[in-house]
């Protein structure tokens, strides 16, 4: 049997919140004008376990295998590829630094959208600590999404991996956008 309670206003008790329904409920509010505690959902945030080599003159998918987290399981830490399964907007980055700033010369790190660059960073002829690049990007069901860095010093290079905070991969679904 089904129950309706119809009132004009609902006032707490005590403390700072008010509860409607219990864990796992779905709550249905009609109307327009009301405030929805969202969460950015999918996220994730991966990053390298270790150092890696990147040949010279060619584009290297970023080799994040370590999840710092992982919402809804939409990040594959095997081909570092990113699937959302929720249509939205998305803010999604990624950094990379070399072993030595020398080896920063003529480099480039981008976002792949379904294999065609989207966002991407560019970095000549200058000295510099680390590279990243980040954009909000459109993202449907199916779309798929991946990091890849490019360096012409002259040889192979290393990229650090530092716990995570050196050479990562990641991104988040923008709530209200």
């Amino acid at each position: 049997m089904v129950s309706q309670i119809k009132v004009n206003e609902i006032i707490k008790q005590s403390g700072s919140s008010i509860s409607i329904g219990e864990s796992g409920d779905t709550i249905n509010l009609a109307g327009s004008t009301y405030a929805v505690a969202g969460t950015n959902t999918p996220a994730f945030h991966a990053s390298m376990p270790s150092d890696s080599s990147v040949p010279n003159t060619t584009y290297t998918t970023l080799p994040c295998s370590t999840e710092l987290y992982d919402t809804d399981s939409t990040y594959n830490n095997s081909t570092y590829v990113f699937t959302p399964g929720v249509a939205g907007k998305y803010f999604i980055y990624a950094q990379t630094k070399p072993d030595t700033a020398t080896d920063f010369n003529d480099s480039i790190i981008k976002i792949k959208k379904n294999g065609t660059d989207i966002i991407f960073y560019a970095r000549r002829n200058t000295n510099s600590d680390s590279v990243s690049c980040s954009g909000v990007v459109e993202a449907n069901t199916t779309d798929y999404f991946h990091a890849e860095y490019y360096q012409a010093s002259g040889g192979t290079i290393n990229i650090q991996a530092g716990s995570g905070t050196r050479t990562f991969f990641g991104a988040y679904r923008i709530i209200g956008a």
